[in-house]
């Protein structure tokens, strides 16, 4: 089924999501005023990992082809560079 590099991955990624999904929170809570937008885009990005983490478990348990691969890190980097142009 999956070998141990697979699983560890899977699990590394899913407690980057959990720990960054808290930490969208709490930026969100204590957003006030004009700042506000920093904790939307927190949660938002912080969706987004989330929906990327499940799909990225799913390519490393299932679909392990270099075509869904090359499409889990092109989000990736995708959702990477959204981070970037909202948060500066």
């Amino acid at each position: 089924m999956c070998d141990t590099k697979t699983r560890v991955c899977v699990l590394l990624l899913q407690l980057f999501t959990l720990a960054s999904l808290i930490t969208a929170i709490i930026v969100a809570a204590y957003a006030k005023g004009e700042n506000r937008a920093f904790g939307f885009v927190a949660i938002w990005l912080a969706l987004l990992l989330v929906a990327t983490s499940v799909y990225g478990t799913y390519v490393l348990r299932r679909q392990q082809s270099a075509f869904a691969v090359g499409e889990c890190l092109g989000g990736v980097v995708g959702i990477r560079l959204c981070g970037r142009s909202n948060l500066t």
